[in-house]
């Protein structure tokens, strides 16, 4: 349903007051583009209208503009203030905006040839080409008259199809060219090379189009015909995804695949051999994918590989580029001119973006792409989380002799090349200085444009990332505390200054202390960040302090990329690339403070959104999560990825009802090629994951009430584990049933000890045997279980067991390598007890049953803290390091206030609740087969994290 204006206002004022511009310009465009929306001609709506673009101009500093647009907010009379705003606007690169200001100047002043120009050039840049037709069409006095509106008309019409009378118009302008009073002034009678420039391209698409008229329709949706025309380039393959979508044989992103390059070697060999010209060598261009693909090219086409040497080459044959967006610049400079018998190929060519050479015949269009062999992203199918797996490091060599070999499989029957065959057979009728780039030997290669009358909707363009050195130093994973607070005379914090912490910050550099100096930062700038932020001057001073600290700590390259962005440029990639690393260090906070910055300058962009909601998800701000998510219009309704993060995030604020409706379009999604990501392997694993919280949900509302401080419910929904034990400390402060520090006992362990005993007599599981794991705590643990139920202790073996019985863990996070993965599966009647799980760290699997949740301990029998009456201090006690057996012995002999057991039957109450669910969704204890799933370090039951 179309926004009100009153909408947009409101939303566009609140992106300002988040010093969110470029946010608020993008709500903003929807109501003052071109046409414009219909409120728009109401007069107080325009100038409150335009009062608020020139808000935004002046948040990032673009006063001329500003000025322009609050002059034309007033409605003057003169057409002459809409065209210089509409100039304005152009350079600045808002087309929409520019054609809404010319639009009223030439309702002005409609007998303006110069206004009339400037609106058709700004519907041109627009891709309104019909509209420009009909503006101009409308003044034959000067189409008919003027070179420049002549030349106007003919270019539009053809990037609005019409060849028919495109020709009529080139044939006027030959005309015109010889008339001097025709031409623009101060060029009658000059050899102006700019206008035969113009002339020769708009020549050279008539000739194209005649030439290939045989075999291409030249309709709206005949990509390889309307490529041709325009460029001069043979367009080998057509993408088959989202033909009804409007992408008509475009791609939007590309994960280029090993397949998808030899498809492209097959068919460039195709019509090199139609057209009798094999080349006799191949020139490698010298980033690695040309190189890549040109050995590869030279070895299925039986020629040697050669260097393409600096400045070029004389000499006959086939250059390779991968694409040519990743040629530098003088390489480029020296594949700018035809030569006898070398032909250019440019394996993915960008329909987006202009560039100064268009290749002689490219694979395929696309917007962005992720190469076969560099970084790409794929789907976690445990987390559901897109991850950057890391380039293909294997020599040239190795990948070239892959590439090669899949040229030998058989070509699939949507390659079959006929079609292009002909098409190219057509094409080469034509040799002259109008042919295409394959049928050429001398003269400059034609630009790449990006205009043409088949139309596919852009995508927001994804920022891309530079390219990645591995850092040589990380963050320690353990240094977490942030500073310690300052407290009045009554023992009340005193909450910190931004100017106190970041002065401390830079004093604890200065000393090199860089533990504190990154505690005290820290606080800063975990999100959303102090509110001091919001200003430039304290965002680039507190970044830059950190940019020391991220020095000591993981090296001048981290460093680099935090200076890059405390001057707070526009560029979201720059913050995009900083928040991919920050989350490699594990600095979640950090990572969506700078990712929250990217997502306001490019709202629409997936990739961002995605990385942001993924560092959100990791400090449990799910809330902020399904907002971002839902943010750009249809986003979640279209994209299968969005779509499972909303339904995910929505069940992680206790939302139940949106995962359903979610998982329901997801079946849809999951049918769509133009939905799903490129790497769809792990997509059937995430909607089996929320099919498996919404089942186990069902069963426990039986028994619990799943609200938001139920927290030994949704312990069971979204891990599968039975949690035994609830904390009673401050669980109405934020605890909430877990525990922050815990000093555990013997007094807890027996308590864990007799609700596993509880839980599975109540079952009916039967344990024959406690495995006892080879690390101490879990040792004493799993002898006092034994004895306990009067079953033999037996050793776990190396590589685990098939036996049933119980594997009594002390804590899962003591455990490493093979003996932690030896306890993965599950395994037919064996149970898996963790008498203790970390809430605050994720870790590969979730035990079946496990007695209490906590951030920090300390154990029975380990170093632990004791106060000393005498003087009132708190002391250090030594581990105990007597025999585990006498150690498991004392353990029985605890005494235990009964009373800890009175919300027993609760628990078994929901036990019995879950008992008849089977299979994936079943609890840990009741799974005899697959793995165990993961230990997630969140959940709808929130609690105050200590560090």
């Amino acid at each position: 349903m179309p926004q009100t204006f009153a909408e947009l206002r409101d939303q566009t004022l609140e992106a300002l007051s988040q010093e969110a511009p470029r946010k608020a310009l993008g709500i903003l465009r929807v109501f003052l583009d071109y046409p414009g929306a219909p409120g728009l001609r109401d007069p107080e709506t325009w100038a409150e209208s335009w009062e608020l673009f020139a808000r935004i101009s002046l948040a990032v500093s673009r006063e001329k503009c500003a000025q322009h647009a609050r002059d034309i907010a007033r409605l003057p009379d003169t057409s002459r203030t809409y065209s210089l705003a509409g100039a304005e606007f152009l350079r600045l690169k808002l087309p929409g905006l520019a054609a809404t200001a010319f639009q009223r100047a030439y309702e002005l002043d409609p007998h303006s040839e110069s206004v009339l120009y400037e609106f058709s050039f700004a519907l041109q840049r627009m891709e309104q080409n019909a509209d420009a037709v009909r503006l101009l069409s409308s003044h034959p006095e000067w189409v008919d008259t003027r070179f420049a509106a002549c030349r106007l008309l003919a270019f539009n019409t053809v990037m609005a199809g019409d060849m028919a009378e495109a020709r009529r118009r080139v044939a006027h302008l030959q005309a015109l060219r010889q008339i001097p009073e025709a031409l623009p002034i101060g060029l009658k009678g000059q050899d102006a090379n700019g206008l035969d420039t113009s002339l020769g391209q708009l020549q050279g698409f008539v000739a194209r189009a005649d030439a290939v008229q045989e075999v291409a329709s030249l309709a709206l949706d005949d990509l390889r015909g309307w490529h041709f025309v325009t460029t001069g380039s043979v367009l080998l393959s057509l993408s088959p995804h989202g033909l009804d979508a409007g992408m008509n044989g475009r791609y939007a992103g590309l994960f280029d695949s090993q397949r998808g390059c030899a498809r492209g070697i097959r068919l460039a060999k195709a019509i090199l051999e139609r057209l009798d010209c094999l080349p006799p060598r191949v020139f490698a261009l010298p980033d690695r994918n040309s190189f890549i693909l040109a050995k590869a090219t030279a070895r299925v086409l039986g020629v040697p590989c050669e260097p393409w040497p600096d400045g070029g080459s004389l000499e006959p044959g086939l250059v390779v580029a991968y694409d040519l967006r990743d040629v530098e610049k003088p390489v480029l400079v020296s594949l700018g001119r035809h030569r006898p018998g070398q032909k250019l190929w440019s394996h993915l060519t960008c329909w987006t973006t202009p560039g100064p050479v268009v290749a002689d015949f490219t694979s395929v269009l696309c917007q962005d792409f992720f190469t076969p062999w560099g970084k790409r992203p794929v789907s976690n199918p445990e987390t559901g989380r897109l991850e950057w797996a890391p380039p293909d490091g294997r020599p040239s060599d190795a990948l070239v002799e892959e590439l090669v070999q899949l040229t030998k499989e058989p070509i699939p029957p949507e390659e079959q090349p006929e079609l292009l065959l002909s098409f190219v057979g057509a094409a080469a009728t034509l040799t002259n200085e109008h042919g295409g780039g394959l049928f050429r030997s001398s003269g400059e290669r034609l630009p790449q444009v990006v205009e043409s009358p088949v139309r596919s909707p852009r995508l927001p363009l994804e920022p891309k990332k530079p390219p990645r050195t591995p850092l040589s130093k990380r963050f320690p994973a353990s240094l977490h505390p942030p500073a310690t607070p300052s407290l009045d005379s009554t023992g009340a914090i005193v909450p910190a200054s931004f100017t106190d912490l970041r002065d401390q910050t830079l004093a604890a550099l200065a000393s090199e202390d860089a533990n504190t100096a990154f505690r005290t930062i820290r606080s800063v700038l975990s999100y959303p960040g102090m509110t001091e932020l919001r200003t430039k001057a304290h965002w680039s001073e507190a970044w830059g302090a950190f940019a020391g600290v991220a020095a000591v700590f993981a090296g001048d390259a981290l460093a680099q990329q935090v200076r890059d962005i405390a001057s707070l440029p526009d560029d979201a990639g720059a913050y995009f690339s900083l928040g991919y690393e920050l989350i490699e260090q594990g600095l979640h906070g950090l990572a969506a403070t700078v990712l929250q910055r990217a997502f306001e300058l490019a709202p629409d962009s997936e990739q961002i959104i995605y990385e942001f909601v993924a560092a959100l998800e990791h400090i449990g701000a799910h809330g902020q999560a399904v907002l971002t998510l839902c943010s750009p219009p249809g986003l979640v309704d279209t994209r299968f990825m969005a779509c499972y993060l909303l339904g995910y995030n929505a069940l992680m604020t206790g939302d139940l009802d949106e995962p359903r409706r979610r998982l329901a379009l997801l079946e849809r999604l999951r049918t769509v090629p133009e939905a799903l990501p490129e790497e769809s392997s792990g997509l059937d694993v995430m909607m089996t994951r929320l099919r498996r919280f919404l089942r186990r949900a069902d069963a426990a509302r039986h028994a619990t009430s799943l609200d938001l401080e139920d927290l030994r419910g949704w312990q069971f929904v979204t891990t599968g584990t039975v949690l035994l034990h609830l904390s009673p400390h401050g669980f109405d402060e934020g605890m909430t049933g877990r525990y922050a520090f815990v000093q555990d006992s013997g007094v807890l362990c027996l308590e864990g000890l007799r609700r596993v005993e509880a839980v599975l007599k109540h079952v009916g599981v039967g344990v024959p045997r406690v495995f006892i794991l080879p690390e101490r705590q879990s040792a004493i643990l799993g002898l006092a279980v034994a004895k306990r139920l009067g079953v033999p202790a037996e050793p776990w073996p190396e590589g685990g067991s098939e036996a049933p019985g119980l594997v009594v863990a002390y804590d899962l996070a003591d455990l490493e390598g093979p003996l932690l993965e030896s306890l993965h599966p599950h395994r037919p009647g064996q149970v898996l007890w963790s008498h203790l799980t970390r809430w605050t760290q994720e870790s590969a699997f979730a035990a079946d049953l496990t007695t209490y949740l906590y951030q920090s301990k300390t154990t029975p029998w380990g170093e632990r803290l004791k106060f000393n009456a005498k003087t009132r201090q708190t002391e250090r006690v030594q581990p105990d390091e007597r025999p585990v057996e006498e150690l498991a012995g004392e353990l029985l002999a605890v005494q235990m206030d009964e009373s800890t057991l009175d919300d027993l039957p609760t628990l078994l109450a929901l036990v019995t609740a879950v008992q008849g669910l089977t299979g994936d969704v079943a609890p840990g204890w009741a799974r005899s087969e697959g793995v165990r799933h993961r230990q997630l370090t969140d959940s709808p039951v929130k609690s105050s994290q200590f560090f």
